[in-house]
């Protein structure tokens, strides 16, 4: 009987060894003449991890013609399906199609492979030479990426070749299909910086250089201990500016997201014209204080508050987004701290006249002022 692949299943009985008893055998002989199943077989579709998306990894068993003594495989070709909507532009792009295998390799045309009462169309997408080794793997791109709602597939098969010449041998393998991932979340936005006055506050960042960046989620909060989600939720932002009109000062965070749903670590605001560190305030909070003098001429005095001991960096960084100095980066106790800021670079070069922003990394969030640097 056929075995569906231009092949045979051939059954017969024999009783040589048994007198009157009798066994029944089968034995399938594949289009080529070989005994059993000489096709390779993907054995795993599994994403990359840890990059941007775009990519699986393909993994196959070889086939058992490719060991000693036979040698009888020289190389392996990969193949990729082609989507609907990406086969329809590609026919009407007049893009050719073919049967054949070695034209569509040689001549990039799609290959067209019965699948049932269906047809398959898939591209040639990277060959592996045959080593005799019990499995092959190939890092190859995806069709898609997993979003929020689905996980689309991308369906691969390999066909193992006795030679490269055109009458060779050929057997492919069943399909097998497996999804790409975005593993890699945005940077938080920085630096983050807003302004309190008059019922309303003004939020800038710099823009993120992700280039799968979707936009930014801003949340609002009535302390810098709360956690963004959907009950603090203010807009999804697709620039680097909001003006919030909540008439009274709160504490915002901000994150990026990316197109696959991706969100970024918090970048945490309290506005200037919000909250200041009082010599006799009683801490409560991480909070930052607006430099003082602001415009500062020779020096600027930062204070800030810690409410636990930790690691501690304030960074400078000047109009363009670089940073040019870091006043403090150590461990410091629970309480208030004060430091002079010489208006110098790291280098001790004197800063020029401009807008600067001190930004105060501790537990986890960060604080942004600004300082104006005049001579």
């Amino acid at each position: 009987m056929p075995d569906g692949k231009g092949g045979a299943l051939m059954v017969w009985s024999d009783s040589r060894n048994y007198g009157t008893n009798y066994d029944l055998y089968c034995q399938r002989v594949e289009r080529y003449g070989q005994l059993g199943n000489p096709e390779p077989a993907i054995t795993s579709v599994g994403d990359v991890k840890n990059d941007q998306g775009g990519f699986v990894k393909v993994v196959w068993s070889a086939s058992y013609l490719d060991a000693d003594p036979t040698y009888g495989i020289t190389e392996y070709r990969l193949f990729r399906s082609v989507p609907g909507a990406a086969l329809a532009s590609a026919l009407a792009a007049g893009r050719a199609t073919t049967t054949d295998s070695d034209e569509a390799v040689r001549e990039g045309k799609l290959l067209l492979v019965p699948n049932g009462a269906q047809v398959t169309s898939w591209e040639f997408v990277g060959s592996q030479t045959a080593e005799t080794f019990a499995s092959y793997s190939r890092i190859v791109a995806t069709t898609a990426d997993s979003v929020g709602g689905s996980n689309p597939r991308t369906y691969f098969l390999v066909e193992a070749r006795a030679s490269t010449s055109i009458s060779s041998d050929r057997w492919s393998s069943a399909p097998d299909s497996g999804y790409s991932v975005d593993n890699l979340a945005p940077a938080a936005p920085a630096p983050l910086t807003g302004q309190y006055a008059a019922g309303t506050t003004q939020l800038h960042w710099n823009r993120n250089t992700e280039a799968d960046l979707a936009g930014y989620r801003l949340y609002r909060g009535s302390n810098a201990a709360f956690v963004p989600g959907p009950a603090n939720f203010v807009a999804q932002l697709p620039d680097t500016g909001a003006a919030d009109a909540a008439g009274a000062p709160y504490v915002y965070k901000l994150t990026a997201v990316d197109v696959h749903g991706n969100e970024s670590p918090v970048a945490t605001l309290i506005p200037s014209g919000t909250l200041g560190v009082d010599g006799g305030a009683t801490r409560a909070a991480l909070s930052f204080a607006a430099p003082s003098p602001n415009p500062a001429r020779g020096s600027a005095t930062l204070r800030f508050s810690l409410s636990r001991a930790g690691a501690v960096r304030v960074n400078v960084y000047d109009a363009a987004g670089r940073c040019v100095a870091t006043p403090v980066n150590g461990t410091l106790e629970a309480g208030e701290h004060s430091v002079a800021f010489a208006l110098r670079d790291d280098a001790g070069r004197e800063l020029p006249a401009g807008l600067y922003l001190a930004r105060l990394e501790a537990e986890g969030r960060t604080i942004t002022r600004r300082i104006a640097a005049v001579k």
